[in-house]
């Protein structure tokens, strides 16, 4: 029985104690991502690195990252969702204390690979044991809850932050290692293995799996990857051509983290009386015409708008996304599809900023924003189309 009061269990859902671990060491974690939003900043005016030479190296961490989550979901299936977790919590702290130290060029270089290699591990390790630990009927919820705990971290750190740089610059490299130690320690002690004997006998093989649905969904994340991050890169570049100043675009961008923190539960508690493919299409759709509204913004107030239109986008897709690639998977392959799905968006990561930087450059912010428009399109009707597919899929997983 439930003994909470009947609002905390509207706000609050009823998931297994394993997944609230989980959950706060996610919290904790992002509470502590000091390092790498303030990563080209510390290249260029701590290290006296040029904008090339820091933005490669964010490209390479970007590489990491992309190789991380690809591997990771094969190995976290055949070695345990917590072992991957804790190879790359405490590995990730001590790299961030190794990054502080070096400062020759080739080898710092080496230390951001390894970096975000390492810190991206755990990711297909935590998304496989949400699926393990929720049936499907509870998945929205809990994948909603996970991805709340990261924007609420992502709200705090830059605050904590600056207090810290404020102080000394190699104190974001202890706080983040700290906090990464903090997620391990909770890891190890108090979370449990969710990956069982029988799982992992089956998959002991390493290959890609044969499923088309699983390629097709993942296709359509990576597009809408590399169209959200165009909001996070690409428009400071397209305000900085209007005259916007850096700190026009801080206050800009940061109604979106506003936004999910503010709604995110909500979001939870509605969406998941909609149809899946109905919520992901209009989420596109909400994305797409979101940046297209950057055009016909006149002031800050309208680009303010516009980012409220796509983050909206952004929260329906997150919210739902994952639920979709773990109700997809066997159970003893949910990391291998968690790290595919993963390296797509690692793989947007790197694509988004090329993308849409070639565009702004050669024909300008008009046709930037209505190719953003098309693309939001060709997602929402990629997932009217797959609507059908994964009914039968689920139907025949319900048998």
């Amino acid at each position: 029985m439930d003994a909470r009061s009947p609002l905390i269990q509207r706000i609050l859902p009823a998931l297994p104690q394993q997944f609230w671990i989980l959950w706060w060491g996610t919290l904790i974690n992002r509470v502590g991502d000091f390092v790498i939003p303030f990563l080209s900043y510390y290249l260029t005016t701590q290290l006296l690195w040029s904008t090339g030479h820091a933005a490669l190296a964010l490209s390479l961490f970007g590489v990491g990252s992309f190789v991380a989550q690809f591997l990771a979901g094969f190995i976290t299936d055949r070695l345990g969702r917590k072992n991957v977790m804790l190879f790359s919590m405490f590995g990730t702290a001590v790299f961030m204390v190794a990054l502080s130290e070096v400062r020759h060029f080739y080898l710092l270089m080496g230390v951001i690979v390894l970096l975000g290699f390492i810190m991206n591990t755990s990711r297909p390790g935590m998304k496989a044991a949400v699926a393990d630990l929720v049936p499907p009927e509870g998945r929205i919820r809990a994948y909603g809850m996970n991805y709340w705990a990261i924007n609420l971290g992502a709200a705090i750190a830059p605050i904590l932050a600056g207090l810290l740089a404020d102080q000394n610059y190699r104190y974001l490299f202890y706080g983040d290692a700290i906090t990464s130690t903090a997620c391990g320690l909770l890891m190890l002690f108090f979370f449990r293995e969710t990956l069982t004997k029988q799982q992992k006998a089956v998959s002991q093989k390493m290959r890609m799996p044969r499923d088309s649905l699983l390629y097709a969904y993942t296709f359509a994340g990576f597009l809408f990857g590399v169209l959200m991050m165009q909001g996070f890169g690409v428009l400071s570049l397209a305000m900085q051509k209007l005259n916007y100043s850096a700190a026009d675009f801080g206050r800009t961008i940061a109604i979106n983290g506003l936004i999910i923190v503010l709604l995110g539960i909500p979001a939870q508690m509605v969406l998941p009386r909609f149809p899946r493919p109905t919520v992901m299409a209009v989420s596109a759709l909400l994305m797409g015409v979101g940046m297209m509204m950057h055009i016909v913004a006149h002031d800050l107030t309208g680009f303010m708008i516009a980012v409220v239109v796509w983050t909206l986008g952004e929260l329906g897709m997150n919210t739902v996304a994952s639920s979709v690639t773990a109700d997809l998977a066997p159970a003893h392959l949910r990391g291998t599809y968690a790290g595919i799905n993963g390296a797509a968006w690692g793989l947007a990561a790197m694509v988004a900023p090329l993308f849409g930087g070639w565009l702004l450059d050669s024909y300008g912010s008009v046709t930037l924003w209505l190719s953003c428009g098309l693309i939001g399109l060709v997602i929402a009707l990629m997932h009217v189309v797959l609507a059908g597919p994964l009914k039968r899929r689920m139907e025949s997983v319900a048998l």
